[in-house]
């Protein structure tokens, strides 16, 4: 499970996770948030995966997460 990943990560030094999804993709910023993932950044137009029929670039916004690991 992603708690069991994030649990062993801490266990073994890890002092911060991030991770980047796509606004659109509601399941993903929710599943960051319910594991306690905090929003840190939204960019705009920061990186494009496609090229429309003209081959120009299709920018596509990123949301950053990040949960750091708290004092034992």
């Amino acid at each position: 499970s992603c708690t069991a990943l994030i649990r062993k990560a801490f266990s073994e030094g890890v002092h911060r996770i991030f991770a980047e999804c796509d606004p659109c993709n509601g399941a993903s910023w929710r599943l960051l948030e319910s594991l306690g993932f905090a929003r840190e950044a939204h960019f705009k137009q920061n990186v494009f995966f496609w090229k429309d029929d003209n081959n120009n670039p299709i920018w596509k916004d990123t949301l950053v997460y990040s949960l750091r690991r708290t004092a034992e």
